[in-house]
């Protein structure tokens, strides 16, 4: 470090980096060792599997659906739940917010999870190891994540995934 900063500095970013990589593919691998838990529930109902405890641990969660649920491959749905896994903890642990508003969207082209807080926002720019992952999921299925702070308080993931991908029934 004290020789050549610079050298080490993208030493460092490029470690990070590898680091999100290997914990991308461990989950990814932990994932497909374990049973889906969307497997025969429709998705709005999986949902409900997370906000329930949520609630339970005192987070005030408020469910909203737009557009008729729809069969989707088992990747959207697994893109559209872990999201909302992972969220609602940081919400309560990390956001320190006391309530959440979570919105599952069906329109013509798109499926879309809003998932919005009142807590203290992000406090760093840069994407932790969970945005990254979620990004990464998304994108491999042509979808989209907005993350930002609110100006009015609290943190909001926007997650839209492209209509292509559904399927006309479920297996």
């Amino acid at each position: 470090i004290e020789s050549n900063q610079g050298k080490a500095l993208e030493s460092a970013k490029r470690a990070k980096e590898l680091a999100s990589e290997g914990l991308s593919e461990v989950r990814g691998s932990v994932a497909a060792l374990r049973p889906s838990p969307l497997d025969d529930r429709p998705l709005p109902e999986a949902l409900q599997s997370l906000i329930d405890p949520a609630r339970e641990a005192g987070l005030v969660v408020t469910f909203e659906q737009s557009g008729q649920t729809r069969a989707v491959t088992p990747e959207v749905e697994t893109v559209i739940y872990r999201a909302t896994q992972e969220a609602l903890p940081n919400i309560r642990k990390q956001a320190h917010a006391s309530s959440a508003h979570i919105r599952l969207a069906y329109d013509a082209q798109t499926v879309g999870l809003s998932i919005r807080d009142n807590g203290v926002g992000r406090r760093h720019d840069e994407d932790n190891v969970g945005l990254t992952a979620l990004r990464e999921r998304a994108a491999a299925l042509n979808g989209s994540v907005v993350a930002q702070n609110q100006a009015e308080g609290g943190f909001q993931i926007e997650v839209t995934l492209p209509i292509g991908l559904f399927r006309l029934e479920r297996d």
